[in-house]
């Protein structure tokens, strides 16, 4: 069972990894409108996968903070899927049906948005449990990045772009946190109490 476990963080870290660089990098592709999308629902599913990895690595060792941490899991699994329909949407946007594009970019903010609430409450979570041996405020601030992202859009004045290519970095960064094990070395250390 603790190898199991041990495959899903290291494989949901790869994942993240993968996830945040290609986000970093999409900045440079925005004026490709299908190509942003298409990377974007990529991108989101890269993130789900990084997601339940932490969750599922930390699980069981939340104490008074479970049903927060579920919460805020919860709504950022909601978020991601709802950001990925949004996603979906948009690349019908040549169609014509400029609603649909519209409509589709507030889904895919709106999913980001609950996104980020969620990784607010886990984070929090995470900073009390202390089921993160180090960086633990990575999911906080990742959270905190993601609302910037939505309130901020990399398009609205120059330099914005830099809080979008640092989210990205945020989730790479937790990636590199879930494969390099640092959840297990704390899981020991907390047997040893």
């Amino acid at each position: 069972m603790q190898t199991s476990s041990n495959l899903l963080g290291r494989l949901s870290g790869i994942a993240a990894i993968l996830g945040g660089v290609l986000w970093s990098a999409s900045i440079f592709v925005f004026d490709l409108d299908s190509t942003i999308t298409d990377i974007l629902f990529f991108i989101t599913l890269l993130f789900l996968v990084g997601l339940a990895g932490l969750y599922a690595r930390c699980r069981g060792r939340w104490g008074v903070w479970e049903a927060l941490s579920g919460l805020g899991f919860l709504m950022s699994v909601v978020g991601l899927v709802v950001a990925s329909i949004g996603t979906l949407g948009a690349g019908v946007q040549g169609g014509g049906f400029l609603w649909v594009s519209e409509l589709s970019w507030w889904m895919f903010a709106f999913g980001y948005f609950i996104l980020s609430l969620g990784l607010l409450l886990l984070g929090n979570s995470i900073l009390q449990a202390r089921p993160l041996t180090r960086l633990r405020g990575l999911p906080l601030g990742i959270g905190i990045l993601g609302l910037l992202v939505i309130l901020i859009p990399p398009w609205a004045f120059p330099g914005a772009g830099v809080v979008w290519v640092l989210y990205g970095l945020g989730w790479a960064v937790l990636g590199y946190v879930l494969l390099s094990g640092d959840i297990g070395s704390a899981q020991r250390s907390a047997r040893v109490r």
